[in-house]
């Protein structure tokens, strides 16, 4: 199974699953799908300001360059950090 194959996966089960799956959880469940394949990943955090207080956080992961989860990307987001 590749990393995009594993992004559709997960992104089809979230939207299956009793509970709300959002960004991280499904970045983070794509994540170990792909560790236990010896696929390597990139975990990224962001977040973009909306207004005057309040702050969009978003998740979102790749693969040696290939979008896996969380994408397309607001333009305005800012990564804060990831996990290699």
């Amino acid at each position: 199974m590749t990393a995009a194959a594993i992004g559709w996966a997960v992104g089809r089960v979230a939207s299956l699953v009793p509970f709300r799956a959002v960004c991280l959880q499904q970045a983070m469940a794509a994540r170990a799908m792909l560790g236990r394949r010896g696929i390597a990943s990139v975990l990224h955090f962001g977040a973009v300001k909306q207004g005057e207080t309040r702050l969009d956080a978003h998740a979102w992961l790749d693969a040696a360059g290939v979008p896996v989860i969380g994408y397309p990307l607001d333009p305005a987001l800012t990564e804060l950090g990831c996990l290699v």
